[in-house]
This record gives C-alpha cells, sequence and structure tokens, in this order.
C-alpha cells in the first residue's frame, strides 16, 4: 500500500512539473519546484525503501504516514489552482510607493551594501544548531536582536540575487559580475553551516528571482544546477554535521572525501531524508494517545509579530507548552531520541494533524494552498520591495517547509508582518513628501507670471 501511495504522490507533483512547463507563472512554478522537493523528501524514501530506515515501520504505519503527506499535498494543490483558476490577486498591486524606486534607481549602492552585509552575516553569525553543541546552546545563543539581524540579511540576499538577474536580463556585464560574485560568496559561505536547506538558498533565491521576472529557461537550468550542487553538498553535509557534536568540525572539513562510488553516497544522502516520515509517524502516535494542540500554540503565531524585549516570556513559536519542547521538531527528538537536547525534521502534514487530526489535516491543506497562492501572485505583480518579498515566500515555502501547515505559513506572514508594515509608512510618507514638494512647485510657478505683470 505505501508504495502505490508513494507513487500516487509522486505523480501528482510531476503534473505540477508538467503543468509548470505548458503554464509557466510566478505561481505554478513555486509548485513546481515544491514538488520536486517533495518527491525528495516523501518519494524516493518510500520508493527505496530498502535503503531507508523505513523499512523498520510497520506496514499499516508506514502507509498512513506517507498518506497523510500525499493527502495534504493533493489538498495543497486543489486550494493553489482554485486560486489560479479564480485569477484572486491578479487585479492587485502590492508596492511600496516611492521607496521601490529608490531602491532600483540606486542599484550600486544597494547591491555592494547587500553584499557585504550578507558577507559578514554569513561570516560571523552561528546560523545553525550543526555549530553548537546542543539545541539549548543554539537557542541560548540568539540575542534579542539576532532573529532581526538574520531576517534583514536574508532580505538583502534577495536583493543581491535580485540585481543580479535584473542586470542578466539587461546584458549589464559589469553588474551581473558584482552580483554573481555576492551569490557565489554566499555559496561558498553557507556550506560550513552543514545545513543543506541553507546551503542552496542562494541557488533558490536566484531562482525564485528568474521565476518572477519571466526568465524562465535560465530558471530551469538553475534548478538543475542547484539539485546537482545539493547533490554533491549533502554527504559532506552530512559528515560536518558530525563532527559538530564533537568538535571536529574543521577536521572534517579539511579530511572529507567520498567513497568509492560517490553516486551512491549522493543518492543515500538524500534517501535518509525518510526521517521526516518517521518524525512524521512518532508525533502522529503522540497526538492520538495526547490529543490535540491547545491555545497556546495558536497565541505564539499571534503574538510572535512582537518584539522579545518588549515581551521577554514571549512563548516558542508552534509550540503546544510555551517553551521550546512544544515544538513539533523538538518534540519528535524528545520521543525518539532521548530528553538531551536535539531536533529532527517534522513539518507541513504533521503539523496540521497535530492541529485537529484527519479533518482538520484536510481543511488546513486546502486552506494553506490558497493562502500561498493568493499571497505569491500579489508579491509577484508588484514592484522591487514587493519582489523580494516574493524571493522569501518561494524559498521558504517551496523548499524549507516542503510543503508548509497553514500555520507555519502564518507564522512567515506574521515575522514579515511588522516590517512590511514599516516599510509601506515609509514609502507613504516618502509619497507625501513628494506631493507637497510637487504643490510648492507648482504654486511657485502658478505664482510666477502674477509677480511679473506687477
Amino acid at each position: 500500500m505505501h508504495n502505490l501511495i508513494g507513487l500516487l504522490l509522486i505523480a501528482t507533483c510531476l503534473g505540477w512539473v508538467v503543468w509548470a512547463l505548458r503554464n509557466p507563472g510566478p505561481v505554478a512554478l513555486f509548485m513546481a519546484v515544491g514538488a520536486i522537493f517533495t518527491i525528495g523528501y516523501y518519494g524516493l524514501p518510500i520508493l527505496l525503501i530498502e535503503r531507508s530506515t523505513l523499512r523498520f515501520l510497520p506496514a499499516y504505519e508506514l502507509a498512513t504516514t506517507i498518506g497523510m503527506s500525499a493527502l495534504y499535498f493533493v489538498m495543497l494543490s486543489v486550494g493553489v489552482i482554485i486560486v489560479m483558476r479564480r485569477k484572486w490577486g491578479q487585479k492587485s498591486e502590492f508596492a511600496f510607493g516611492p521607496l521601490d524606486r529608490i531602491l532600483e534607481d540606486h542599484w550600486w549602492p544597494v547591491t555592494i551594501i547587500a553584499n557585504l552585509a550578507c558577507l559578514y552575516y554569513l561570516a560571523t553569525a552561528s546560523q545553525t544548531i550543526y555549530q553548537f553543541e546542543s539545541y539549548d546552546a543554539f537557542v541560548a545563543s540568539r540575542s534579542v536582536w539576532s532573529s532581526i539581524i538574520a531576517f534583514f540579511s536574508t532580505l538583502l540576499q534577495a536583493f543581491t540575487a535580485l540585481n543580479f538577474v535584473k542586470a542578466m536580463q539587461n546584458g549589464q556585464k559589469v553588474r551581473i559580475a558584482v552580483a554573481g560574485a555576492g551569490v557565489v560568496a554566499q555559496l561558498a559561505l553557507s556550506a560550513m553551516g552543514a545545513h543543506r536547506t541553507l546551503f542552496i538558498a542562494p541557488f533558490l533565491f536566484v531562482i525564485a528571482s528568474m521565476v518572477m521576472l519571466r526568465q524562465n529557461r535560465m530558471a530551469g537550468i538553475t534548478l538543475l544546477v542547484a539539485i546537482a550542487a545539493l547533490l554533491a553538498y549533502s554527504p559532506f553535509a552530512v559528515m560536518l554535521r558530525s563532527g559538530s557534536w564533537n568538535g571536529t568540525q574543521d577536521v572534517v572539513a579539511e579530511n572529507f572525501s567520498y567513497s568509492e562510488d560517490p553516486i551512491d553516497e549522493m543518492l543515500q544522502s538524500i534517501v535518509d531524508r525518510g526521517d521526516i516520515l518517521q518524525s512524521n509517524s512518532i508525533l502522529k502516535a503522540h497526538t492520538d494517545a495526547n490529543g490535540v494542540v491547545g491555545w497556546q500554540y495558536y497565541y505564539s503565531v499571534l503574538v510572535l509579530p512582537v518584539p522579545r524585549f518588549l515581551y521577554p516570556n514571549k512563548p516558542f513559536v508552534l509550540s503546544d507548552t510555551g517553551d521550546m519542547n512544544g515544538e513539533a521538531s523538538i518534540l519528535a527528538w524528545h520521543l525518539a531520541v532521548s530528553s538531551a537536547p536535539g531536533s529532527l525534521t517534522a513539518f507541513g502534514a504533521i503539523v496540521a494533524y497535530r492541529e485537529g487530526g484527519w479533518i482538520w489535516l484536510t481543511i488546513n491543506g486546502l486552506l494553506n494552498g490558497m493562502l500561498m497562492a493568493y499571497l505569491l501572485t500579489l508579491m509577484s505583480r508588484g514592484q522591487y520591495l514587493s519582489q523580494a518579498f516574493y524571493i522569501l515566500g518561494f524559498f521558504n515555502w517551496a523548499v524549507r517547509k516542503v510543503p508548509p501547515s497553514l500555520m507555519e505559513t502564518m507564522a512567515v506572514v506574521m515575522t514579515y508582518l511588522p516590517v512590511i508594515i514599516v516599510l509601506a509608512l515609509v514609502g507613504q510618507l516618502l509619497a507625501g513628501q513628494g506631493r507637497g514638494l510637487r504643490r510648492k512647485s507648482e504654486n511657485k510657478i502658478s505664482q510666477a507670471p502674477a509677480a511679473t505683470a506687477s
């Protein structure tokens, strides 16, 4: 049964790839990229189950787990199709007024500042748990401002990618070289984080920019390059992770080498992503035994925009207990491994299931598909800043969590919301000043003839 469900999931994913090839657009191509990663996260571990630890799961449990993921992706697809068919968001524009024009007109300072700031952050900040002794140490290292700094660094990465693709579109060789050097440097610095998703983030920012600017052929080529780079990097990342816990990461990096069969080694590192399905199985059993999450889980998303210096005891996001131990990935680690700090990958279908069982999982997927499709459509039709937010949404929803649940999508929206509001206010302020200057200029012109006559 699990093989059949796995094949149906893969067929649905391939359907999105075919659709995007025939009808390319910002939403269809977003879904196609998400579908490709869904195959890698869920489909391949099922098809190659004998190479995966999933083979130790009981047949019924395995079928239920992959069925949960397949049902969620199908309902997500239905939600996306509803928005695409009804063309919601295609008659609106998400813009920030003069602020968009200022950022786009000042190409050189924006690109250089974005490059330098991103490279400084990537070179000096610890971005992942794999650079710490434990998850507790990683969380403890997060200062009040670290999340804000990390967010703006990611936004600046989007600026770099967007400027790179626009320079390619206009055939500006010097600008291509400057922005492209920033993208390459980001890739090199991200590699030491031992996090596969963050490693390919610069690739995905460029791909999202190409998708939005209708550079579809180049987006496809870049995606193939990104997948090849991910396959090559994956065994290296696994070795770096093993060295992170005993302080030998530098030694591992210097002495890493592929086995006699590197293709097999790369394939195995992808098949090992079956741990997501194992996490789903563990969390489903826990939810069935203990019930769904409570009000604090939703409250943690609602108060997410409030800075921690204003709300020091703000609950850990998407936790049903208020602390980090109630978040799905960390809870899965505690249930599967031990009470020691750590986390397993858990998102999407199982997070929706924790909120309300099978019925809510179905509704959650439908609503989430509609929400993502609407927001991506709206942002892709905007100007410079809106395009940058499209890139961030593309990365977070198509690759970082494949696919996210509705509340995980909302957590991203709530993270961006304060920044969007501030930028929109700045845009309105600049627009108001511009109107004031124009009125003064018009008044001077209208008064000039009268003064001359007198």
